[in-house]
């Protein structure tokens, strides 16, 4: 097995640019998805580091955390994922907790630019470096993951010209 880097979106589909008002000639391409995860975070996380940063203007589909040591509240704890110090993604723990992983949803749905759901759609102009906090926590350790598609730092996800076949 070998690995490979890309500097920019991977796009499939075998129809790159609309030529018609049909299926087959219409744009039919779109962009992968891809997985990060941090290294093991702790309830006792204040802001801790995750190793994770975004590639600007991707858009975060998913974010997760798969524990390795349930987390536990006294009464509703969070674990909050922040990119560049602004909060974007929230999950909550209740009481003893659960076993299944912990999905955190947009912080925010409305707001300032820039805030909760609007960076899921567009992570920004530079790179996104992600922390963790938790808050209200009295045990547990996890993996944070986050899943996006890697699009031009702009947000496009198409080149500005057509290249060629």
């Amino acid at each position: 097995m070998s690995l490979a880097t890309f500097s920019g979106p991977v796009r499939i589909g075998n129809v790159r640019n609309t030529t018609g008002t049909t299926a087959g000639t219409i744009r039919n391409t779109g962009v992968i998805t891809v997985l990060q995860y941090s290294s093991s975070f702790s309830s006792t996380a204040s802001t801790a580091s995750t190793g994770i940063v975004i590639p600007a203007g991707a858009i975060v589909t998913d974010v997760f955390v798969i524990q390795t040591t349930q987390f536990t509240s006294g009464t509703t704890g969070t674990i909050t994922a922040l990119i560049n110090g602004t909060s974007f993604a929230v999950g909550s723990v209740s009481g003893a907790g659960a076993t299944a992983n912990i999905v955190a949803a947009p912080s925010s749905l409305s707001g300032t630019a820039g805030v909760g759901s609007s960076i899921w759609l567009n992570t920004g102009t530079t790179d996104g470096i992600i922390t963790v906090t938790c808050a209200t926590m009295t045990a547990g350790a996890g993996v944070l993951c986050i899943h996006y598609a890697v699009r031009n730092p702009d947000g496009t996800y198409a080149p500005t010209s057509f290249t060629g076949p």
